[in-house]
């Protein structure tokens, strides 16, 4: 992660060579730089900024105490560069993988949810904050353990075999974007709003697989309907085509 400091640091920094204006800020992975070293950033690059998420990366940025360390490990960040070396970084200990199997849920608002978020207290492996709706569906003891067995991730889609011997919450440090679809067992099952801006969903004790695809209704509807309109389009040509071609033989018969 790139902190603010950091940021202002390389936006005011003086360059005495040409090597140094190209080493500089690829090594500390500036704008797109980490294309190059094939590095994720938590902000990443003009990607899709939504609100919410955004407006945690903003947050983080700014962040000059320890405080959120919490939310750090949920989002498995691993380094952070130095405020007055941005180009060296500083490795964290604790950074959690994508998909995480919790215990215990706490039902918020989405206010409350951003504050304790930020609070020494959060702690990503033994709670998830979910929306107050989600409480009459959602039943946890909070004492639950399991683990991941396997885990696969793709653009589109999130696989795990997990086993637990409770019921759990599966947590995702994916953004929660409509279209996101999640099964248990083949079985569809709701995917809640989690930690404020990211997923999380309820696997029941014992072995299963869960899978969290994304499929957008809209981009199939409008790729359904592009569809209809080239045939129809290729279908008046033809017509078209087929009727100048009567007519130019009407006319050469008549000469």
């Amino acid at each position: 992660m790139i902190t603010d400091a950091a940021q202002a640091r390389l936006d005011n920094f003086l360059f005495t060579a040409p090597e140094a204006a190209v080493q500089i800020p690829r090594q500390a992975l500036l704008l797109n730089d980490n294309l190059l070293e094939r590095v994720p950033k938590l902000d990443g690059f003009f990607s899709l900024y939504l609100p919410r998420v955004a407006g945690i990366v903003i947050r983080l940025s700014k962040q000059t105490n320890s405080s959120a360390d919490g939310l750090l490990d949920f989002l498995g960040v691993s380094q952070v560069n130095r405020p007055d070396k941005p180009w060296e970084w500083n490795a964290r200990t604790n950074p959690l993988p994508l998909a995480t199997l919790v215990p215990r849920g706490v039902f918020l608002d989405a206010t409350n949810t951003l504050s304790a978020l930020f609070s020494a207290q959060f702690n990503p492996r033994t709670l998830v904050f979910l929306p107050v709706e989600a409480a009459a569906q959602i039943q946890l003891s909070g004492v639950g353990r399991g683990q991941i067995l396997t885990s696969r991730v793709g653009a589109h889609r999130i696989e795990a075999t997990v086993k637990t011997d409770q019921p759990m919450m599966l947590t995702l440090a994916q953004a929660h974007y409509p279209g996101w679809r999640a099964t248990v067992d083949d079985r569809p099952v709701p995917l809640w709003t989690a930690n404020y801006a990211f997923q999380a969903l309820q696997v029941p004790a014992g072995q299963h697989e869960v899978r969290v695809v994304f499929r957008s209704d809209s981009f199939h509807i409008g790729a359904i309907l592009t569809l209809i309109s080239l045939l129809t389009l290729i279908a008046f040509a033809v017509v078209c085509r087929r009727a100048e071609s009567r007519c130019r033989v009407s006319q050469n018969s008549l000469l």
